[in-house]
């Protein structure tokens, strides 16, 4: 960035004050999926038989994925 320091600065941390306030709304349901992922697969230990649990387990980890990148790009983006 070019400009004057104190100007630089104030804009960094007021880009940075803006991520703090926006990750944790991306980072919860991320947690909230992989937990339900996990239960899923280890409900396949229970039926074997029904690929069920593997599809949905499948599903909430792709979802968890998908949160934690657009975590990511909010922590990182400026």
């Amino acid at each position: 960035m070019l400009g004057e320091a104190g100007a630089v600065t104030g804009r960094l941390s007021i880009a940075l004050d803006g991520t703090g306030a926006r990750l944790p709304a991306f980072r919860h349901p991320g947690h909230l999926y992989a937990l339900l992922a996990v239960v899923a697969f280890s409900l396949i230990l229970f039926d074997r038989t029904d690929r069920v649990y593997l599809w949905i387990g499948t599903v909430f980890l792709l979802q968890a994925a998908s949160y934690a990148l657009s975590a990511f790009d909010v922590w990182t983006g400026t």
